[in-house]
């Protein structure tokens, strides 16, 4: 086991870019780029899918960088430490920093639920004012102890097996989500099975049924803000 080591001394750190936006021919390509919000949009390690798709020609005139498989990559401004892992050749935006592992001597899930479990350190030591933010001081001040491969190898397994779990009951819970929303749609919208309709201000709606005001249903409580004054002790 080594001891403290600087992240900076495990990774190679990758700042990545985005090209001009308003040359076509460097977007809607086949290279996935990254940003913080295609991150933290996924609930799982591996990034499969962006927003946004760039060329090959986009990176080769701009600062976009086209980063390794299983590089790791995390966001760096806004929402501070999000992470997931690429699982083929994509690129990044430059709200986010690469994390390109030294394979001799880091295995990259083992880092990357090293990295997950530093997420309050991210918070303290990251650099900014209006936005917390990641520099590359960052990860020369973040140390971590590092295992031997083997002991990477022995540990990757367990936490890929619970992970892989959370993972399959929230994917279920995507599609049970989605199965009510179509039910309430099909029920409460587009009136499936109803065959008597009569006319209201807002159109046809089922024979029988109402239209309301929401103010007519429900009761409305206002909050209370008290000056931070009033609530210090005398």
């Amino acid at each position: 086991m080594k001891y403290n080591i600087p992240l900076s001394q495990i990774c190679k750190i990758i700042l990545s870019g985005t090209p001009k936006t308003s040359v076509s021919k460097y977007w809607n390509g086949d290279i996935k780029w990254v940003t913080p919000s295609d991150i933290t949009k996924i609930n799982e390690r591996y990034i499969h899918d962006t927003e946004r798709k760039i060329t090959k020609v986009g990176i080769e005139n701009s600062s976009a960088k086209l980063l390794k498989k299983n590089t790791i990559i995390i966001s760096a401004r806004g929402t501070v430490g999000e992470l997931c892992i690429i699982p083929s050749e994509m690129s990044c935006n430059q709200s986010c920093y690469a994390l390109e592992v030294f394979s001799e001597i880091v295995r990259p899930l083992y880092l990357f639920y090293v990295l997950k479990n530093l997420k309050s350190t991210y918070d303290q030591i990251a650099h900014g004012t209006t936005f917390d933010t990641i520099t590359k001081i960052t990860f020369d001040e973040i140390e971590i102890n590092l295992p031997s491969l083997d002991e990477q190898d022995k540990l990757i397994p367990k936490l890929d097996s619970l992970d892989s779990q959370i993972e399959n009951l929230q994917n279920q819970n995507k599609i049970l989500e989605q199965i009510s929303q179509a039910v309430f749609k099909s029920w409460f919208i587009d009136f499936d099975g109803v065959t008597k309709f009569e006319n209201s201000e807002l159109g046809q709606i089922p024979k029988g049924w109402r239209v309301e005001k929401l103010e007519n249903l429900i009761e409305l409580i206002n909050g209370v803000s008290y000056r931070s004054t009033e609530l210090m002790p005398s």
